[in-house]
């Protein structure tokens, strides 16, 4: 074993560098011995590289060499064989040439061509002769293949013409000349006849035994047939081989036959001899004997040996491609390159070996490092307390420390090869979608999903290292669940101390508005009281002082005083009544009123005012039979008489009417009182019932008075169940005030004392919607719950507003079937129909439940809703109603309770699972909504607190699993009287805290899936026993509830 040496430049010099040499990490002796392996494995690659270099050229120049031999050697070959076919081809041409003579001698020696021949030299012959030695010249043409033969005179004459057109020519003359006169067998050059037959022609004199020069036998023979054959065949030089004969002609040079294509020459053409291409034929014309190398008419090199024919005057040329000749040289180089690669492939697989051997030597002495390099970074990566964990450009995890296996619940082996995207969701990925990787050396925060579903917030700090497939990034995963606890706290916090300040603002404005109208009250109420005290006590120090001049005045004065003393006593009045009312300390009589009597004590206090004005009051009572107003009959006359007073203040002249109406139908008496005075603004007119104002600021000053008389009188009117209301068309065209008070109904007609409180029992059949009914009037309240009864609904009343508010708060029933105008006790808060409604459009908790309104003011309730918004506009019938009308308004808001299939809301994150419980459960009894994840199960719940009957809740979900989804229920109360049924492959809670939420009361039943798939019928059974069992639950506890007080009065 050896010890790593550190080189000589990184020797410390010192005491301190040797001390910081010996604290500095063996890392370093690592990453030395890794860069040293890289640097040894570049140069064994070098060497690698140099040998088979060294190799190559070595094959390469023994190959030159080989080849430069063979093809020298096979040049020295193939010029001797193509001089000797060459010269074997002259002595063939010679031989058919020698033939060619022969057999025209022979023609020409017989005897009977030789007379006919004498005789036609002497003289014209007789037509006979002369076709007789024109058939013995034909046939002896067609015994030898000559194509044609002429017998031609000394002097030129066509004796006689046998052949392929009979036609002696200037060159068949020509001929018989020189044969003539040389007296021997003369050869003529080929020439080209009739277009494109090349003609061989040889002159041969006849011996006619006379001293002048004999007739001459001219003998035509096609060269394609006598010589072509013979020049063009070549057996073993290829298709280029080939040879031509040539002559001379002055400087010129004639080919005699036609060459091979490659020169692109045809018989009898002339070239100089100059010419690259003749250079051969020059050479073979001019007699001379060699072997030389030439080009054809493309540059092409030709081989080519020129023969002599001095006999005729003519030269012999043999060619051939050079390429050709060579040709069996491919064959060596094939050899030689087989031979190569053989030697290459041995000497790669050499050196291959080599390295091999080497390189795998140095690796393992890397792996061996790298292993306990390794070893040692993961034992520094499993002390962190951060989960560590690092991926591939694919997202796939290599690697992870313990805190990572904490955090996550799996074990390192079983997290390596996963997506990261599955325990990790960053950005768009933590609602359940891929996300954009963060950006490098940035801490972001995202969700780290364990094996369990459960999200936990965590801080991501990413790294990244190498590039291309070697890239990987490193994830340092913090747990931040403390500080995200800690901050939702401080949010929390934070957001009720903005809602406490914005509630401190809102009472602040209040109270301010508040100081306002009392110091506006009080400016008043001292001006006010002021004012009749001021005559009181003028009129009185009058008397004292003895000021009165007559016994008349001083009673004048007098009566001033008593004037002022009861108005001043009135105004004192208002405000102790304002006080009792708010302090609930006001008691009413109820009785059967007389309007007419009613009508006559009116009068009889207010008409001495009006006849003072000049203005006319009218009263008409109706005739109502014996239908009396259900009331305290002091507080309706004050009432009356505050509103008459009202009219009288506010109008200069004109006439005020005082009528009152029975609407038996709609159980209430109507009272008006309508003047032609100023007036009020309809901006105006919802603010005169409000305490310590009036229509317009101004008119106290102007008009004089508190401003509580209207005030006191809605407070009166409300309390007694009626509703009081204003309408004016706008300044100058007059106001129209009036009121309502229910019927006061004989014994017979009622069905239990006026004070009767229903109570909040629920009744009616079991299952069916809850329809909350807020009505003072018992009979029309118990027709209202035996119709709802009759049609499946169940029933809850109330008799007052503020006992509707609690129940509506309480029970959240499916709608709510409210009377406009309604009864309030003393003190009461919520005093009419119409601020029920609006107190509930206020509330988060029952904005969402639809109300009904019941009213014999349909005009007044249209008028409202036209100008008021709600969460859910109210729906309104006009009494008397029409009990179909009624039925018909609750079924389109909550649907009809016998067709109404069960709202089950069902989160699971597998959509297979989802379609099957669809499929199992009824379409016509269960509508089912999915959600995919616990937050969207909650979200539904959030925004739908009504719109579920029951839930179906999976266990194991990711992002919120549904462990978090019943903590949230119980903890906030989102759907805190929702039935939970927990469907799950995981039934047994894993810890006490899980057990602990599935045992507590929210679940009602824990289902395996496995079982619901073996029985499709069993999850619809089981749902519908639980309903059963929550429906009659519900109704003993409320009964229960019921009797706790006579339990506690016993």
């Amino acid at each position: 074993m050896t010890t790593f040496e550190p080189p000589p430049w990184t020797r410390p010099t010192s005491a301190s560098a040797r001390t910081d040499a010996a604290a500095r990490p063996a890392g370093a002796a690592t990453s030395f011995l890794l860069s040293h392996g890289a640097a040894s494995r570049h140069e064994s690659r070098r060497v690698a590289v140099g040998l088979g270099a060294l190799a190559l050229v070595s094959v390469v120049l023994l190959n030159a060499g080989i080849l430069q031999s063979a093809r020298e050697h096979l040049e020295r070959q193939r010029w001797g064989e193509l001089a000797d076919h060459t010269e074997v081809k002259r002595e063939e041409v010679r031989e058919v040439l020698w033939q060619f003579e022969r057999h025209a001698r022979f023609i020409a020696e017989q005897e009977a061509i030789r007379a006919r021949a004498a005789r036609a030299a002497e003289g014209p012959l007789p037509e006979a002769d002369r076709r007789a030695l024109e058939d013995e010249l034909r046939r002896a043409a067609e015994a030898f293949s000559f194509r044609a033969v002429h017998l031609v005179g000394a002097d030129g004459r066509t004796l006689a013409a046998a052949g392929d057109d009979g036609q002696v020519g200037a060159h068949d003359r020509d001929l018989a000349k020189r044969v003539s006169a040389s007296e021997r067998v003369v050869f003529d050059d080929v020439r080209t006849e009739h277009g494109a037959v090349q003609m061989l022609s040889v002159g041969v004199p006849v011996a006619t035994g006379a001293a002048a020069p004999g007739p001459v036998l001219v003998f035509h023979s096609s060269v394609e047939d006598v010589l072509l054959p013979l020049l063009m065949t070549w057996p073993g030089f290829g298709s280029s081989a080939g040879a031509y004969l040539v002559r001379r002609a002055g400087d010129d040079v004639v080919f005699l036959t036609s060459p091979p294509a490659s020169l692109g020459l045809a018989a009898g053409q002339r070239l100089p001899s100059s010419s690259p291409v003749a250079h051969a034929a020059d050479i073979a014309s001019a007699g001379v004997e060699s072997s030389v190398e030439s080009q054809d008419r493309d540059g092409r090199p030709l081989w080519t040996v020129t023969r002599a024919l001095p006999e005729f005057g003519w030269g012999l040329v043999g060619q051939v491609d050079r390429s050709a000749m060579l040709a069996p040289l491919r064959g060596t180089m094939v050899g030689l390159l087989a031979l190569d690669l053989a030697m290459l492939l041995l000497g790669l697989g050499s050196v291959w070996f080599w390295r091999r051997q080497y390189v795998t030597g140095l690796a393992r002495r890397e792996v061996e490092v790298t292993r306990k390099h390794a070893a040692r970074v993961q034992s520094i990566f499993d002390t962190a307390f951060d989960a560590i964990l690092t991926f591939d450009r694919q997202g796939r995890v290599a690697t992870a420390n313990r805190a990572a296996e904490g955090l996550l619940g799996h074990e390192a082996a079983a997290l390596v090869g996963q997506p990261i995207q599955r325990f990790l969701h960053w950005g768009a990925g933590a609602q359940g979608t891929a996300g954009a990787l963060p950006a490098t050396g940035t801490m972001s925060r995202c969700e780290a999903v364990r094996v369990d579903g459960v999200a936990i917030p965590v801080e991501l700090s990413l790294g990244a290292s190498g590039e291309g497939e070697e890239l990987l990034y490193t994830a340092i995963v913090r747990d931040i669940r403390d500080r995200v606890a800690a901050e939702e706290r401080i949010r929390a916090f934070a957001d009720g101390l903005e809602a406490s300040n914005r509630r401190l603002e809102e009472m602040n404005a209040q109270l301010e508005e508040a100081s306002r109208l009392k110091s506006e009250f009080l400016a008043n109420t001292s001006h006010e009281l002021r004012t009749p005290l001021n005559g009181m006590i003028g009129f009185l120090q009058l008397v004292l002082d003895g000021l009165c001049d007559s016994k008349e005045e001083e009673r004048e004065f007098l009566q001033q005083s008593l004037q002022c003393s009861r108005h001043l006593l009135g105004l004192i009045n208002d405000v102790l009544d304002i006080a009792k009312i708010e302090a609930g300390k006001l008691s009413l009589e109820l009785e059967p009123i007389d309007v007419r009597r009613l009508f006559d004590e009116v009068y009889t206090v207010t008409h001495v005012q009006a006849a003072q004005k000049g203005i006319k009051l009218l009263f008409d009572a109706g005739d109502h039979g014996d239908l009396r107003v259900r009331g305290d009959f002091n507080k309706t006359k004050q009432v009356l008489i505050n509103l008459v007073g009202n009219s009288l203040k506010f109008t200069p002249s004109g006439t005020i009417t005082v009528r009152a109406r029975a609407h038996a139908d709609q159980g209430h008496f109507l009272f008006e009182v309508v003047d032609t005075g100023i007036g009020i603004e309809p901006s105006r007119q919802k603010l005169i019932f409000e305490k310590f104002t009036q229509a317009d600021g101004s008119t106290t000053r102007k008009y004089g008075g508190t401003g509580l008389g209207l005030a006191i009188s809605r407070s009166l009117v409300e309390l007694m169940g009626g509703i009081i209301g204003v309408h004016s068309e706008g300044e100058g065209r007059g106001t129209r005030m009036y009121f309502s008070l229910p019927v006061w109904r004989t014994a017979g007609e009622e069905h239990g004392p006026v004070t009767e409180e229903p109570g909040d029992r629920i009744e009616g059949p079991a299952g069916g919607a809850l329809v909350l009914i807020v009505e003072d009037d018992a009979a029309f309240r118990r027709y209202l719950a035996t119709l709802l009864h009759a049609h499946g609904y169940r029933t809850v009343e109330a008799r007052h507003a503020e006992g509707g508010w609690v129940l509506a708060r309480r029970l959240e029933p499916a709608v709510v079937v409210l009377d406009y105008a309604l009864a309030c006790p003393e003190g009461a808060s919520i005093r009419t129909g119409w601020d029920l409604a609006e107190r509930m459009t206020g509330d988060a908790k029952t904005r969402h439940i639809p109300v009904v309104f019941v009213t014999g003011f349909d005009e007044e309730l249209k008028d409202k809703l036209r100008t008021t918004a709600f969460a859910r506009k109210p729906e309104h019938l006009m009494k008397p109603i029409d009990g179909g009308a009624l039925l018909e308004k609750i079924q389109a808001l909550v649907g009809p309770v016998g067709n109404r299939p069960v709202r089950v809301l069902m989160a699971d994150d597998d959509a297979a699972v989802s379609a099957y419980v669809r499929k199992v459960l009824p379409a016509d009894r269960f509508h089912v909504e999915v959600a995919a994840n616990g937050e969207e199960c909650l979200h539904a719940l959030r925004t739908q607190p009504r719109g579920f009957d029951l839930l179906l809740l999976d266990l194991m979900m990711p992002e919120v699993s549904g462990y978090e989804v019943l903590r949230e229920m119980a903890l906030t109360g989102t759907g805190a009287d929702l039935p939970v049924l927990v469907l799950t492959n995981f039934p047994e809670g894993r810890n006490e805290e899980e057990r602990r939420l599935l045992d507590q009361g929210l679940v009602l039943d824990v289902l395996p899936k496995s079982a619901v798939h073996d029985n499709p019928q069993l999850l619809a059974h089981v749902i519908d026993w639980h309903l059963q069992l929550a429906a009659e639950g519900a109704d003993g506890a409320r009964a229960a509830d019921e009797g706790e007080p006579e339990a506690r009065a016993a």
